[in-house]
């Protein structure tokens, strides 16, 4: 992105040197993200032609409908969204072409993983490492339900290939979710949830804003819009970003998120920290619940790979992810003193 508004704007002073380096970065990040796009459209194409849809979210189709261009957002894997009732067909073709779990997981593990998460990392040699989703983001941060998401996705053009993603409307909620579970610790996710915004009609901004309320995400909305009103001055309406200033909880949080932003020194957030601040996020007490079931009791990838499969039975794994949840609790208060 510096590079092309470097090379947009002759007034911009940049030494020689420098915008070679630019230049470069720019054209090995559009060779690789060419790269990826090939393998993005070769597995779509697997995918649907077993009768399975997929919707692309971030990596390539993110580049191209958000940034303009392929080589101005860098990204590392692909991201596939699959109905929750494909998951595990899907993971049998993806297998079937040499894409294998990076944790070792049976096929007795693979239903259990599906009932209780949201993806599953697969990967092959030579090509790019797949997020299998089932699930755009984690229960408790769900905006809208499976079949609605699926109705209001749309088709975008890749390179010529049209690939299914969201819905503008949904695009913009998930991209400032996104940047919200990971505790807007990265600028990259709030310039995705930036140029995913600046899609958006006035009609849209009110959509936007009206199912998140409904479904009691509009505090995590509401941080995001905070944090990218500096970057983009006059982008998100003036009675939303009204709102999001009432928004007491929103104005604490996003304080200290431009802190860490903008601090010289980021310190590592701690496990217990990044719970707490998703604890005062989310609004509703099911929510945070969910929240908590999952940290405590709902096994992942690392729980399933630790049992063999004769004891991967429900009260040995809530055991193991009870266990594990316990220790990572108490490293992090190790390293806190």
């Amino acid at each position: 992105m510096l590079h092309l508004a470097v090379s947009r704007d002759s007034s911009i002073a940049v030494p020689p040197e420098v915008q070679e380096t630019l230049a470069g970065s720019y054209l090995l990040t559009t060779g690789i993200n060419m790269v990826l796009s090939g393998s993005l459209i070769r597995l779509l194409r697997i995918l649907e032609n077993k009768g399975i849809s997929v919707i692309s979210l971030k990596g390539p189709v993110a580049a191209q409908t958000l940034y303009g261009k392929i080589g101005s957002r860098q990204f590392g894997d692909l991201d596939l969204l699959v109905r929750r009732r494909d998951a595990s067909s899907a993971i049998r073709i993806l297998e079937n072409i040499g894409y294998i779990p990076q944790l070792p997981l049976s096929p007795r593990k693979i239903p259990i993983l599906i009932r209780n998460r949201i993806e599953l990392t697969v990967a092959a040699s030579s090509v790019p490492t797949v997020d299998l989703h089932w699930a755009a983001v984690e229960p408790y941060f769900a905006w809208s339900d499976e079949d609605q998401l699926w109705r209001r996705s749309i088709m975008e053009d890749m390179e010529g290939f049209p690939v299914r993603t969201l819905g503008l409307v949904d695009s913009a909620i998930y991209y400032c979710i996104k940047a919200g579970q990971d505790g807007w610790e990265t600028g990259y996710q709030l310039m995705d949830a930036c140029k995913a915004l600046q899609r958006l009609s006035a009609n849209e901004w009110t959509e936007v804003v009206d199912l998140a309320v409904r479904a009691d995400k509009w505090r995590i909305l509401a941080i995001t819009f905070l944090l990218i009103e500096p970057l983009a001055p006059g982008l998100i309406p003036h009675w939303a970003m009204e709102e999001a200033r009432a928004t007491r909880r929103a104005l604490r949080i996003a304080s200290a998120s431009a802190q860490r932003l903008c601090g010289r020194r980021a310190l590592p957030k701690r496990f217990t920290t990044h719970v707490y601040q998703k604890l005062i996020c989310l609004e509703h007490l099911q929510d945070k619940a969910r929240l908590l079931g999952r940290l405590l009791f709902e096994a992942g990838e690392k729980d399933l790979a630790i049992l063999p499969d004769w004891l991967c039975f429900w009260p040995v794994i809530q055991i193991v992810r009870l266990a594990r949840s316990f220790k990572n609790t108490a490293f992090d208060t190790f390293l806190a003193r």
